[in-house]
């Protein structure tokens, strides 16, 4: 009896389509899900080193996550990094919260929460208002 090992292909992921038309020419790719995340080696070749970022589109669709290498990485640990970075934001995702803390990202920069904002902006519209008016 003679075997026949026929090599399966991989689906390549890069999806020029899915790319954002302000970021046309500047992406390696697109990654939707984790199942996608998990072919990035495959679609590049694992040793190859992509210049520009790669692209992924978190589970609810509008967290975006930009995994660059900048030539510097092999396709094989950008695999690595966007399979860690989807299961990340699908427990995020699960726990009902948001893929990026907004909110102690203002506390990090010494920003306003976004509760005190409202209140600030309408002062600062306010005194905007009279300075014009004095000159």
């Amino acid at each position: 009896m003679v075997e026949i090992l026929i090599p399966v292909g991989r689906r390549l992921i890069m999806n020029p389509g899915s790319i954002p038309l302000s970021l046309q020419g500047q992406l390696s790719g697109v990654v939707k899900g984790a199942s996608q995340a998990k072919e990035v080696g495959y679609a590049f070749g694992r040793d190859k080193k992509p210049r520009q970022p790669l692209m992924l589109l978190g589970p609810d669709e509008r967290t975006v996550i930009l995994i660059v290498g900048d030539g510097e990485a092999e396709a094989a640990e950008l695999e690595d990094l966007a399979v860690m970075k989807m299961e990340q934001a699908e427990e995020k995702a699960r726990r009902g919260q948001r893929g990026f803390d907004f909110e102690a990202a203002r506390d990090r920069r010494g920003l306003p929460s976004a509760k005190e904002f409202d209140g600030l902006f309408r002062q600062a519209l306010q005194d905007n208002v009279k300075r014009q008016r004095r000159k």
